[in-house]
């Protein structure tokens, strides 16, 4: 009986280790807000989910639901709450979030704009996004529409994956409709995955552009007519890529998508147009699952790499003299993570001592990563260029396992009167010239030594003096504490940091460590916070920023994320671009 009841003991003590570890990592991350509805179209007399998630908090509270007229909102009740790991890139985070679900209902036919609300956590403001609501007295489209989605059942954490989303229109009707408009009300919503950049439509495919969840536009491909049962379709198709950055079960609401005609006021006016009217085409929701990459088994030096891969090796030339530049390109192909694992360095590999790297070049692509390296055999006495190894974990087989390319024979002949590069230059050693040489003989003679009262003088200066700065710096605040120096030195750093960042990704790093220095903060205080809800935040507060510099962050936040995810593949930004903003921030009083 002891000995359960001291089991028991354990276990809760090891519950509690485990709350208390989460708490600590959440109480350096800032809370952010998300917000969705679902679905975003409903019948009369139906309702609609109001769905509000805060991550980064241990607490929170909706502070009021805003007033919309022709709007019914259910009672607010408590969040739920769920702790989870999430890994980006091969790094490990834990995360805490609370949801709200709030059913939401229409009295009238109609389009609702539900405004943005606050809700506190952690003692933070935080505002949703405006979220729209369309009523309609019947879903007329069943027949006339077409609405699929494809999308993968279940996943690794970390690997990205596509969505493939059909829409079509009764080509009878085609004629009549000037207004497309797809809802997705779990775009941008779902904690917990991120939306990669969007497959490329050739330019002979595109079929131009229709609105997306009615605030922006989206290209889409013409997909050519298919016949469903008696009808046949004009088919549009777009493909949506995630990577989802923690385990779980996630899930796609009710998608819709809306066909119709809506005519100008002022051709109504004069008699012309049509009628407006539109139809509805619903598509259910689905679920993804997504499995927790393992701790068993991961080697210390994995990549980050998720998928199946497979690389090649091929030299610009195999026939060098000793010193000369061979340009190895190494490319990895396959189904993965193949723009975001980290490539290897082959200047801290074992195997490639008998070589110099000098620098390489990074090509990535949803399909294909290439990276070029720049290397120089030292020796003749080297045969080959040995292969390249990647750490992955392999989506196919559930473990993590080697990549490698083939060895790469070349032949390395002597340079002509040398014995071969070395490793490393010889340290430079001091010499004594002739003008060195001290002709004037030196006196003998002792120095004279300080009189003892002219040592208590200058002891009894130097403690006045050290007491009258100690007072002023309790009035004036001490400029050699260690946040005060931090402050100092954020921008000598950020200068530094940008000059030798080689991504946008190291690029965002070396802000967040500025900002960090400059509030006071930690640099995990500043990933993936929102720079205009923490300035308003501040308005109590004796740091100030002010609103249009919040606002600047806010949208260079925004760029470097674009350049770390999106097309542009880890293209730095321009670094003067980046010191210019940094300055002005920091003249703002941050």
């Amino acid at each position: 009986m002891r000995s359960r009841i001291e089991s028991i003991r354990r276990a809760l003590l090891g519950v509690s280790a485990f709350v208390l570890l989460a708490a600590l990592a959440v109480a350096q991350k800032t809370p952010t807000i998300k917000a969705r509805l679902d679905p975003m179209t409903v019948k009369l007399g139906g309702q609609a989910s109001l769905f509000v998630e805060v991550e980064n908090a241990q607490a929170g509270e909706i502070v009021a639901l805003p007033t919309v007229e022709g709007l019914r909102f259910g009672p607010i009740g408590p969040p739920g709450m769920s702790s989870y790991t999430e890994i980006v890139n091969g790094r490990v985070s834990s995360k805490i979030s609370l949801t709200w679900r709030i059913a939401v209902q229409p009295m009238q036919k109609g389009e609702y704009l539900i405004p943005p609300f606050t809700v506190r956590a952690d003692g933070r403001d935080l505002v949703t996004r405006e979220l729209r609501l369309l009523a309609d007295e019947d879903f007329r489209g069943d027949e006339l529409g077409l609405l699929e989605i494809d999308a993968p059942k279940e996943v690794w954490q970390g690997q990205p994956f596509t969505l493939e989303i059909r829409m079509g229109i009764e080509t009878g009707i085609q004629g009549r409709l000037n207004r497309y408009d797809l809802a997705l009300p779990w775009l941008g919503e779902l904690g917990g995955l991120v939306e990669l950049e969007d497959l490329p439509i050739p330019s002979n495919r595109s079929a131009g552009k229709i609105l997306l969840n009615s605030r922006q536009e989206l290209e889409v491909e013409g997909f050519g007519t298919r016949k469903v049962g008696n009808a046949n379709f004009y088919v549009l198709r777009v493909r949506k890529r995630f990577l989802a950055t923690r385990p779980g079960s996630f899930t796609f609401p009710t998608s819709h998508f809306e066909f119709g005609h809506r005519g100008d006021g002022f051709s109504r006016l004069l008699g012309g147009g049509s009628e407006d009217f539109a139809y509805f085409k619903r598509a259910p929701a689905f679920e993804v699952l997504v499995k927790p990459i393992p701790e068993e088994g991961r080697p210390i030096d994995w990549s980050g790499g998720i998928g199946t891969f497979e690389s090649s090796a091929i030299p610009d030339r195999r026939d060098v003299v000793a010193g000369d530049s061979i340009k190895l390109t190494v490319e990895w192909t396959g189904e993965g993570n193949l723009e975001f694992f980290d490539a290897p360095d082959l200047a801290r590999l074992d195997a490639f001592r008998a070589f110099r790297v000098y620098g390489t070049q990074d090509r990535r692509t949803p399909n294909r990563r290439a990276v070029t390296y720049d290397l120089a055999p030292i020796e003749a006495s080297v045969t080959e260029i040995p292969a390249v190894p990647l750490q992955i974990f392999d989506t196919a087989t559930g473990r993590y396992a080697a990549v490698a390319t083939k060895p790469v024979p070349i032949r390395v002949r002597p340079l002509v009167g040398a014995t071969g590069l070395t490793s490393a230059a010889p340290a430079a050693t001091t010499t004594v010239d002739l003008r060195d040489i001290q002709t004037r003989a030196e006196d003998d003679a002792p120095p004279a030594a300080p009189s003892g009262s002219a040592l208590g003088a200058v002891a009894a200066a130097i403690l006045a003096g050290w007491l009258a700065l100690r007072a002023w710096v309790r009035r004036r605040g001490d400029p050699d504490a260690p946040r005060e120096r931090a402050r100092r030195r954020a921008r000598r750093e950020l200068e530094r940091a940008l000059r030798g960042a080689r991504t946008a990704e190291e690029q965002a790093r070396a802000v967040h460590a500025f900002l960090a220095a400059r509030s006071g903060e930690t640099p995990e205080a500043w990933a993936g916070r929102d720079p205009v809800a923490w300035a308003r935040s501040l308005a109590a507060e004796s740091r100030r920023i002010r609103p249009e510099d919040a606002d600047a962050l806010r949208q260079l936040f925004a760029r470097l994320d674009a350049a770390i995810w999106g097309p542009a593949n880890g293209t730095k930004l321009d670094e003067r671009d980046v010191l210019a903003l940094a300055d002005r921030v920091a003249a703002g009083g941050l």
